[in-house]
């Protein structure tokens, strides 16, 4: 009697089983590496911008004149503008460090949300800033 082609899948599957499920170990640890690689590397690609956007305003942004001599000073907006530029940049490199010594989902989350929350903050101010066009 000559078998069905499903029972001869059938029979092959299960002769074949422990390969298969190291085929299946693989690929979900193929799936998880690339969804780690994909955070690690938009949080790196997100610091630059940061880190430039901190070397163009980290300087003094008044000049005064006292007894004729030029004075440069900070404004307190200019100084709130790095302070929270330093700690969105001290923020994502704790979170990658994290994920990278770590190695753990939740590490990887963590570094996920922190990107989220700079997107939304970066976000935000575009879209107000659109609105009042």
């Amino acid at each position: 009697m000559q078998k069905t082609i499903q029972e001869a899948v059938a029979e092959r599957i299960t002769k074949n089983s422990e390969n298969v499920a190291n085929i299946v170990i693989e690929k979900l640890a193929e799936i998880e590496i690339s969804k780690r690689v994909d955070i690690l590397t938009k949080a790196i690609v997100k610091q630059e911008p940061l880190e430039k956007e901190l070397k163009k305003i980290d300087k003094n942004d008044v000049t005064t004149y006292v007894e004729g001599k030029q004075v440069d000073a900070m404004s307190k907006q200019r100084f709130e503008d790095i302070k929270k530029t330093k700690e969105k940049i001290e923020k994502l490199t704790k979170a990658i460090e994290f994920a990278l010594t770590e190695n753990t989902s939740e590490a990887y989350i963590k570094l996920d949300e922190t990107l989220k929350k700079l997107d939304n903050a970066g976000g935000n101010q575009k879209e107000g800033s659109e609105d009042s066009k």
